[in-house]
């Protein structure tokens, strides 16, 4: 079985993860909020960073769900900043909650399928 597919969706799929905050740093460069729109970028690159440096890969007998547990906490962190940082920018006092950061819980449903599964696991590979 080829790795290409799998690595493809490992990088293209975390970047498209991460590009929402890419947008909404342009977005606030755009509109004046230069700190913020620099927030922005340095999550989006820390994320981009973290694809490349802890790709599956490179750990073939690491069990996925770990390189996937810290990007999804690295997504969550980024969420978290954001929220505090945009807070004031948003208009009107009720439109964003802490609460809202529940949404991100169903991004930790992949790591119970994983189980103990390495990349070698799957591509068969030493």
């Amino acid at each position: 079985m080829s790795e290409r597919g799998p690595r493809a969706g490992w990088t293209y799929g975390g970047l498209g993860s991460l590009l929402w905050i890419l947008i909404l740093g342009a977005v606030l460069a755009v509109r004046g909020h230069a700190g913020k729109a620099l927030l922005c970028f340095g999550l989006f690159a820390a994320g981009a960073a973290y694809l490349a440096v802890f790709a599956p890969w490179k750990y073939r007998h690491t069990p996925l769900w770990k390189p996937y547990l810290g990007f999804v906490l690295l997504l969550c962190a980024a969420c978290a900043a954001i929220f505090f940082a945009v807070r004031d920018v948003v208009p009107g006092e009720e439109q964003l909650s802490p609460w809202m950061l529940l949404f991100l819980l169903p991004l930790c449903l992949p790591l119970f399928g994983f189980g103990r599964k390495s990349w070698a696991d799957l591509h068969g590979k030493p």
